[in-house]
């Protein structure tokens, strides 16, 4: 018989499962591994500071309903760190938290360092604490922005 994708059962099961793979596939192939490449030949050959980030952070609002089902939190999709840059609009028509608040905050104010200073992190504060460092020719890093309060340098992704 023909499985009824509305069954709940099977949509907490396969189903999810089969979808939040397919997102994650399709998130390596199409942003991550590009993205890495094109990331560690501007680090071989260019003499600018270039800086790699992951943006983690699930807030109100997400452009998770451009990809199809919002019922399950798969996370953070692609363009979700825009809405923290640019929109006021959007912010403010989704109930917007005080975290919300916070990260377009932190994400503002690193573009901002980085068009004034050419480092993202030349100035900390009480959000910005920790030193965002560039990637390196024969060292990647990247900064996790997972949270108005998490943000961090790592090296390792994926």
């Amino acid at each position: 018989t023909k499985a009824d994708l509305t069954d709940v059962s099977i949509r907490n099961s396969a189903w999810d499962r089969l979808l939040f793979s397919s997102f994650q596939i399709g998130t390596d192939v199409f942003f991550y591994y590009p993205a890495r490449a094109t990331i560690e030949l501007h680090a071989k050959y260019s003499t600018q500071p270039v800086y790699f980030y992951l943006f983690g952070y699930r807030g109100s609002y997400t452009h998770l309903s451009d990809y199809g089902d919002t019922s399950y939190n798969y996370g953070v999709v692609h363009s979700d760190d825009i809405v923290y840059l640019l929109s006021d609009a959007q912010l403010a028509l989704h109930n917007s938290t005080t975290t919300d608040i916070q990260m377009r905050t932190v994400m503002t104010t690193l573009i901002d360092n980085f068009a004034k200073r050419g480092d993202p992190t030349s100035k900390l504060d009480r959000f910005i604490t920790q030193k965002w460092e560039p990637v390196k020719r024969n060292k990647f890093s990247y900064y996790a922005i997972m949270g108005p309060n998490d943000l961090r340098t790592e090296s390792t992704l994926y």
